[in-house]
């Protein structure tokens, strides 16, 4: 009886642990989206003032 209940705790643990996962990976992928964007525009941001440097 107790070995059938902990296996339930353990399904139940991994069931968490995978929406845990899932739900923090969710976040980290959008915060890396969000930094790659940002970066992404700062990088052509730094390059047109290069460009309109050089040019001038």
């Amino acid at each position: 009886m107790g070995r059938s209940h902990s296996f339930l705790n353990a399904l139940m643990r991994a069931k968490m642990s995978r929406y845990f996962a899932l739900c923090s990976g969710t976040i980290v992928g959008l915060i890396c989206l969000i930094i790659s964007n940002f970066w992404k525009s700062r990088t052509i941001s730094v390059l047109f003032s290069q460009n309109a440097a050089s040019s001038i």
